[in-house]
């Protein structure tokens, strides 16, 4: 697990990700990061919580391969375009989505 939440981390998230098959847990809400979310961090197969809420992160939000992402919070950011085809095709695992506060279409 990676748990950076409530710090003033700035900066952007390292696209180091890949092939990384046991993280399970990231929580970096609260923080000053930017830039995008990592297409290695959305390639996480066990992916089970991410916490990224109340950043400054822009772009679109990735396409997440885990069938195990039951927490994904991203609210609070200047994301932007649109929500992604894995929320409607996963809404029995997904059980907690926070979207709101960005510019998504």
């Amino acid at each position: 697990d990676v748990r950076l939440q409530n710090n003033e981390f700035y900066g952007e998230i390292p696209d180091v990700f890949g092939g990384t098959t046991n993280l399970r847990v990231f929580l970096a809400g609260n923080n000053e990061i930017e830039g995008t979310i990592p297409a290695s961090l959305a390639d996480c197969p066990q992916l089970v919580a991410l916490h990224l809420h109340n950043n400054e992160l822009r772009g679109s939000i990735p396409e997440f391969i885990s069938a195990e992402l039951r927490q994904l919070h991203l609210d609070n950011n200047s994301l932007e375009g649109p929500i992604p085809l894995f929320v409607a095709s996963s809404p029995s695992v997904l059980e907690e989505l926070r979207l709101e506060n960005n510019k998504l279409s």
